[in-house]
């Protein structure tokens, strides 16, 4: 039979539970906690790390880069900030649950291309831990791609003007010297240097020979007459 008390146990049981699951369910939640990537490891590159794989899944051209949450936390959120080789950089954010992984949600892969460098990094895992930073555990290097620059085109060379016609130098003539007459318009005396000499000399000679030899006739001629007389 439900007596009075009965009555009174029972209200005062449920009081007890409905208390007791609203304190419980008060209760606050494990709280996130913020994390900063590994001071030393920012500014590495995927060749120059020290711990190498090939489980990250790239492509041949990109690096991977495996980052792990401390004390298997599971991430929330993680960002990463990488310079790109060609110049720019990447970030990349990855806050949905089924971008971690595998195998679980403290295990990160990310990509880039291939020589990127790796400069900051942060993160939010789900449980309160005392560790506060997360670190890259190891990397997958990838090959550059190398983009060869088209050959330049040359130039035409410059075409070389025709060599100018060099003008003849001009020929100066010289005048010709006039003999100007003297003055009162009388012509100066010939000197004898103009005359020619040996033809002179031999008709003069040949004029004293014929004197002596008509001279000698006439001595002879004179001494006949003498002496026919």
């Amino acid at each position: 039979m439900f007596t009075h008390k009965r009555f009174l146990a029972a209200l005062g049981g449920t009081v007890l539970g409905l208390a007791a699951a609203a304190f419980f369910g008060a209760s606050p939640a494990a709280a996130d906690t913020d994390l900063m990537l590994q001071q030393s490891q920012i500014g590495s590159t995927a060749s120059g790390f020290p711990s190498h794989d090939d489980d990250c899944g790239n492509a041949a051209d990109q690096d991977g880069w495996h980052f792990v949450a401390p004390a298997n936390a599971n991430f929330v959120t993680l960002t990463v900030t990488f310079d790109l080789p060609g110049g720019g950089t990447q970030t990349t954010t990855l806050d949905d649950p089924a971008d971690f992984g595998p195998p679980d949600a403290s295990h990160a892969f990310v990509f880039t291309p291939a020589g990127a460098t790796l400069t900051s990094g942060s993160a939010t895992v789900a449980e309160d831990i005392k560790q506060d930073f997360f670190v890259l555990s190891h990397t997958c290097p990838g090959t550059p791609t190398t983009t060869s620059a088209p050959p330049s085109s040359s130039a035409p060379p410059s075409s070389t003007a025709p060599p100018s016609s060099s003008t003849p130098p001009e020929v100066s003539e010289t005048p010709s010297s006039a003999t100007s007459p003297a003055a009162g318009g009388a012509e100066l005396p010939h000197t004898g240097a103009g005359f020619p000499v040996a033809p002179a000399v031999t008709i003069g000679f040949l004029l004293v020979a014929a004197g002596v030899l008509l001279r000698w006739r006439e001595l002879i001629a004179n001494a006949v007459y003498r002496r026919r007389h």
